[in-house]
C-alpha cells in the first residue's frame, strides 16, 4: 500500500529541509570568513560618539543541546554599561543566536539606550534580522525582534568574526550554566573584566535597572509558537 502523507506535512519537511540546507550553507561561508581572521589581532572597535554598542552570542552544548545566550553593551570609550546571561532551554544554533538578539534589543531598550550598534558573530542570524534571508520567516521569534528594530530608536546590525565577539561568548558560556532568570550584570564579572579592560575601558555602570522586570520566555525556545 502507498503512503499518502497529508499535503501541508510534506510541504512543512520540504520547508524545513530548505532551511536547514540554507543554514548549513551560510554556516560554512562564515566558518571561511572567521577562520581568515583567526590568527589576526583584530579586537572590539568602539561605537560612534553617542552611540553604544551591543555584542550578543549563543552558545549550544553539544550532548546536552543545552543553549546559554549571553551579550553586553558599552559606551563609545568602551566602558562597561551593562550584560546578561541566561540559559534558555534547548534549541538549534540558529534560534539561539536569535534569542540572544532578542534579549539583548530587550535590555538595550530597558535601559533607554536609542542609538544601538548591535553586532552578533552568526552571519545568518544577521541576515535574518537584516531581512536578507528568508529562513524563520514564519517565527514569531523572528516577528518579535522586528517589531523590536521598528521602536522610535536607531539600531545598526553588524556581523563580527569571532575574535570581536569574545567577551559575548564568555557571557554565554555563563548563561549556559545558569538559570532561565536572566543574570543582568551592571558590573563587569571579575573573571570578564580584564577582557574588557584589554579591548577599552571598564566602568561601573550606576543605570538604575529596577525598571528592568523579570520576563517569562515569551515562546517555546524553538521561537515558534507564542506561550499564552
Amino acid at each position: 500500500m502507498l503512503l499518502n502523507p497529508n499535503a501541508k506535512d510534506v510541504e512543512d519537511i520540504v520547508a524545513k529541509g530548505n532551511r536547514l540546507l540554507e543554514e548549513c550553507r551560510q554556516a560554512f561561508q562564515e566558518n571561511v570568513e572567521n577562520r581568515v581572521e583567526q590568527g589576526s589581532n583584530m579586537k572590539w572597535i568602539s561605537p560612534a560618539v553617542g552611540w553604544v554598542k551591543l555584542n550578543v552570542d549563543a552558545l549550544v552544548e553539544p550532548n546536552t543541546s543545552r543553549v546559554g545566550i549571553g551579550g553586553l553593551i558599552r559606551d563609545d570609550r568602551g566602558c562597561w554599561r551593562a550584560g546578561f546571561a541566561r540559559f534558555i532551554g534547548r534549541c538549534s544554533v540558529l534560534l539561539a543566536e536569535m534569542w540572544a538578539i532578542y534579549e539583548g534589543l530587550l535590555h538595550a531598550w530597558s535601559l533607554g539606550y536609542r542609538k544601538v550598534e548591535l553586532e552578533s558573530d552568526s552571519l545568518v542570524a544577521t541576515r535574518i534580522v537584516k531581512c536578507e534571508s528568508g529562513i524563520l520567516n514564519n517565527s514569531a521569534l523572528v516577528a518579535s525582534i522586528r517589531k523590536m528594530l521598528n521602536k522610535d530608536w536607531h539600531v545598526i546590525v553588524h556581523h563580527v568574526t569571532r575574535n570581536r565577539n569574545h567577551v559575548a561568548d564568555k557571557l554565554s558560556r555563563r548563561g549556559r550554566e545558569g538559570q532561565r532568570k536572566t543574570d543582568l550584570m551592571l558590573e563587569a564579572p571579575e573573571e570578564i573584566s580584564s577582557i574588557v579592560m584589554e579591548e577599552g575601558s571598564v566602568r561601573y555602570s550606576m543605570i538604575n535597572a529596577t525598571g528592568i522586570e523579570e520576563r517569562d520566555l515569551p515562546f517555546d525556545p524553538s521561537g515558534f509558537n507564542v506561550r499564552t
